[in-house]
């Protein structure tokens, strides 16, 4: 039996199995099965680094403060009149004022967005018919931006993994919520951002509500009241939904990995104010993931395929042949120490690499091993082939 013949097989054996693999993964039909399950099948090892691993007791980012909006434009005015007594680094309103309401609501809404230095608001990008920023009401105030609040998730039972930084339309591009706010108070942090470049970024989860510092409708002028809403000054205010008493309410609660259970989310866990106040945190602390996708992550494929396959022909042509258990528990524990390997990875170097081409073209290798022999043989009767099947069978 000659190890070169081995390898020549194996090499050619991976890459007709990822010549295989990548056509169908360009087939229109082909999707994944886990989004089945509204919120609780749509899970990936990954998340395993964020599941449960906050503690509710610490404020890990002390430049945030979330503030529970009002329930009406009147009450948000006051709120921000309020505010811009305490000189806030920036203001952001996650909240869409798609149209005009109340005259006089509206009147007080831009006298109060007046009164601030640094305001954004929110605006919702809408990709048919023809994609535009609908940037609300209060997109002429001088000193108000706007941005779009749209994360990377197509239903609100998805989980929550990642966002667009930008949004590039053909000559237009679009920044995010949170784009435009680290712009207003971190220009570093904002040129480090536009210098990534990618069109998508993983969210490094560090803090749910309790890890920031959180504020409700009704506490708010309590804290007025006893001189202790001087804390907002210089710090980044971000003004949305969440209740951070009992009972949870479920608008724009949202799935993330910092889910306490992994497989089969019942119940969402996240405040998208939240969501966003992780991206800001992540951000500023310039604590990003580094995500291997696309070529790179096929080069590792095709590199762990290829030494798998010399496994496997090592043993499929040697006189006694193991059993199919052999094989099946041999992938069983490699796709396990596969899987640690790179979830240790993401957990100490923040390196987020795709595993579903690596786990499936293992899987193919074990499922065709059978038609790559016959093929082979096949060529070797016709064509004088030569493969290591030959020097098996002649044994």
């Amino acid at each position: 039996m000659s190890f070169r013949l081995i390898l020549k097989d194996s090499l050619i054996a991976t890459v007709v199995y990822t010549l295989v693999y990548f056509f169908y993964v360009l087939v229109p039909w082909k999707k994944s099965f886990s989004g089945s399950l509204p919120g609780g099948g749509d899970f990936e090892i990954y998340d395993l680094k964020f599941t449960g691993s906050l503690n509710d007791k610490i404020v890990t980012d002390t430049n945030i403060v979330l503030i529970e909006i009002g329930d009406s434009r009147n009450e948000i005015a006051d709120q921000l009149i309020l505010l811009s007594q305490y000189s806030p680094k920036a203001v952001g309103i996650d909240a869409h004022f798609a149209a005009p309401g109340d005259t006089l609501e509206d009147l007080k809404m831009a006298f109060a967005l007046n009164q601030l230095p640094v305001v954004i608001t929110g605006a919702n990008f809408i990709d048919t018919p023809a994609a535009h920023l609908d940037s609300g009401a209060f997109a002429h105030i001088s000193n108000t931006q706007t941005a779009f609040l749209n994360l990377d998730a197509p239903s609100d039972y998805s989980v929550v993994r990642s966002y667009y930084p930008a949004i590039k339309n053909g000559k237009e591009t679009y920044e995010s919520f949170t784009t435009r706010i680290i712009g207003a108070v971190d220009s570093a942090a904002y040129k480090k951002l536009l210098k990534r470049g990618l069109e998508r970024e993983v969210i490094n989860y560090t803090a749910n509500l309790p890890n920031y510092l959180n504020i409700s409708k009704l506490e708010l002028n309590d804290y007025e009241a006893s001189g202790q809403l001087d804390i907002v000054k210089g710090k980044i205010v971000l003004l949305g939904f969440f209740k951070n008493a009992p009972p949870d309410v479920l608008d724009d609660f949202r799935f993330t990995p910092v889910n306490n259970r992994f497989f089969g989310k019942s119940l969402p866990d996240m405040y998208g104010l939240v969501i966003h106040a992780n991206i800001l945190s992540m951000a500023l602390a310039d604590n990003y993931i580094t995500e291997v996708t696309g070529f790179y992550s096929w080069c590792y494929a095709f590199g762990f395929a290829f030494l798998y396959n010399v496994f496997l022909f090592y043993f499929k042509t040697r006189k006694k042949v193991p059993g199919k258990r052999f094989f099946s528990i041999a992938q069983y524990l490699i796709i396990v120490l596969l899987g640690y390997f790179f979830l240790k990875l993401f957990d100490i170097a923040n390196i987020k690499v795709e595993l579903e081409p690596i786990i499936s073209l293992l899987v193919i290798s074990v499922a065709m091993v059978g038609v790559y022999k016959k093929v082979a043989l096949y060529l070797n009767k016709k064509y004088n082939y030569n493969t290591t099947f030959k020097q098996e069978k002649e044994e």
